[in-house]
């Protein structure tokens, strides 16, 4: 778990937000339990305090819920929750639409081919988690959606550039909307062959394929976008 330890200024703020992060990529999943407070407090290096007031404002989120004598777990109602709490709905335009398909053209070029590189067989299996949430879920367009944001925020994450990661969870809102925007329009299955496609590639290690694979993609996403606002 990819877990740092945190500066002594806002403590709770910050295991917040790490906290937070572990369930927006899926590697905290629905129905996971979660590890302990005694393993958070170490894995932090902070008071136990901390670390339940940061539980507690994931629980009041509906995130988390815990069981007397079992621990903590993610919620399995899940999907639900995370589009109310952390993933708020924007309107588009088509400028900002085309800007995003734009940002992810560029960051997504170099995150696969370094994701294809550098992935480990714990990033390899969160991405694979990512893709079997959407192949779960192709007749709920939401869902699959924010299987979709995990899966694209995890080759970033296996591509080992902390700020292409910060880059992704900073733009969460513009770039879910963006997603089940165009997931709410286009056809999820074929999506999600595009998708298998590209964790193919970056699972053997073929960078080129996937560089390949994700501009032309991305190109076909343009197309579709100017479709859909003119």
């Amino acid at each position: 778990m990819a877990i740092k330890s945190v500066k002594k200024t806002n403590i709770v703020d910050q295991i917040y937000d790490q906290m937070k992060e572990n369930i927006m990529s899926g590697e905290w999943s629905a129905g996971m339990k979660i590890p302990s407070e005694n393993e958070l407090c170490n894995k932090f290096n902070v008071s136990r305090n901390s670390v339940r007031s940061s539980i507690q404002k994931l629980k009041a989120l509906g995130v988390l819920k815990t069981y007397q004598g079992k621990g903590t777990f993610v919620t399995e109602s899940i999907g639900e929750n995370l589009v109310d709490s952390f993933f708020p709905i924007r309107y588009l335009s088509k400028e900002e639409m085309l800007d995003i398909i734009e940002f992810r053209s560029t960051i997504e070029k170099e995150s696969v081919k370094l994701a294809a590189i550098r992935a480990d067989q714990a990033d390899i299996k969160l991405i694979e988690k990512a893709l079997l949430d959407m192949k779960n879920n192709t007749d709920d367009y939401t869902k699959f959606s924010i299987a979709d944001y995990q899966f694209h925020l995890n080759i970033i994450k296996a591509a080992k550039n902390r700020i292409f990661y910060r880059s992704m969870i900073k733009l969460k809102d513009f770039l879910y909307s963006h997603l089940e925007e165009m997931n709410k329009k286009g056809d999820l299955k074929t999506s999600l062959l595009g998708h298998s496609r590209l964790f193919n590639a970056i699972k053997s290690g073929d960078y080129e394929f996937a560089q390949k694979i994700s501009k032309d993609d991305m190109k076909k996403l343009k197309e579709e976008a100017q479709k859909y606002y003119d």
